[in-house]
Order: C-alpha cells, then sequence, then structure tokens
C-alpha cells in the first residue's frame, strides 16, 4: 500500500534549523520514498513501511536530542503524488 505522509519539524530552540535540515537529510538517504519540500512541510510518497520507517527512525532520533521537539504529521492513505 502507497501512502502519502506530510510532517512539520519544530525543534524548540533557537537554532531551529540545523535540527530541521538534519532531519530532512536523514530522510532523504532512504531509497524508494518520494519527496517534496516546501518551507512549511516536507511530504513522503511511497511504501507505507518504508515511510513509515525512515520517519520513525529518524523521528525517534531527532527525539532523543537535547531539546524538545514537536513532530505534526499528517497521512493519506493513497499516493497522492502519483
Amino acid at each position: 500500500m502507497n501512502i502519502s505522509l506530510d510532517i512539520s519539524l519544530y525543534p524548540l530552540t533557537p537554532d531551529y534549523k540545523k535540527p530541521i535540515l538534519g532531519f530532512i537529510k536523514a530522510l532523504q538517504t532512504y531509497e524508494g520514498i518520494e519527496m517534496l519540500m516546501n518551507p512549511l512541510s516536507t511530504q513522503l510518497y511511497g511504501d507505507f513501511d518504508l515511510v513509515w520507517g525512515a520517519v520513525g527512525k529518524e523521528l525517534l532520533a531527532a527525539f532523543g536530542s537535547a531539546y524538545t521537539e514537536v513532530a505534526v504529521i499528517k497521512v493519506v492513505s493513497v499516493d497522492v503524488n502519483g
């Protein structure tokens, strides 16, 4: 099953850009996931297990940082991008 996932990450730190860019860069290493980025969020498209697994792994790493992170996620049960 293919899905569409929209995620916005909000690190609660004055230097918020660095962790966001690191999170996006980490997600870009996964094969088989299509990504579109804009100033407000990142959209991921692909197989459910692949997308959800990548997001889960990278959120776990992000949430293990020294500051609080907030993630807002929307998931659609189809690939709306293709």
